[in-house]
């Protein structure tokens, strides 16, 4: 009754059920929840020209380079392609290519893109605020 897994530890063989190793006795840690292939495809069609689907993905320097690029849409075109590339892999294949993205993490991934993204907003019209009205002056 092996499930093919072994323990951290000792690289005891594990079977199903208890939560301590059979071989050295200790406490094994959950296995991570995986992703969810209904919550990257909506991040990704909907956000995804900020890079959400990437920070769900646990992928941090590419969802800040989305980010960074977001005013080009050059970003939105590589989310809708991903988009599609996403909807036609069954969620153990997207598990398998990224073993780091858990279901967790899906409000990081939603509020920190569009928080940037107004702070962004927000750092640049105060600096069009300032630099406007002297070029107005010069003229």
């Amino acid at each position: 009754m092996a499930t093919g897994k072994f323990c951290s530890f000792c690289g005891s063989s594990l079977h199903d059920g208890p939560d301590l190793c059979p071989g050295c006795g200790e406490r094994l840690a959950p296995l991570p929840a995986g992703l969810n292939k209904a919550n990257l495809l909506l991040l990704a069609g909907l956000l995804g020209g900020i890079g959400a689907h990437r920070f769900y993905l646990r992928q941090y320097g590419l969802g800040a380079v989305y980010l960074l690029f977001c005013w080009t849409l050059l970003p939105s075109v590589a989310a809708l392609v991903e988009f599609f590339i996403f909807l036609s892999r069954s969620e153990e294949e997207l598990c398998d290519q990224f073993p780091a993205a858990n279901d967790e993490k899906v409000m990081f991934a939603v509020i920190f893109p569009l928080v940037a993204t107004m702070v962004l907003i927000g750092v640049l019209g105060f600096i069009a605020a300032l630099i406007i009205p002297q070029i107005a002056n010069c003229r």
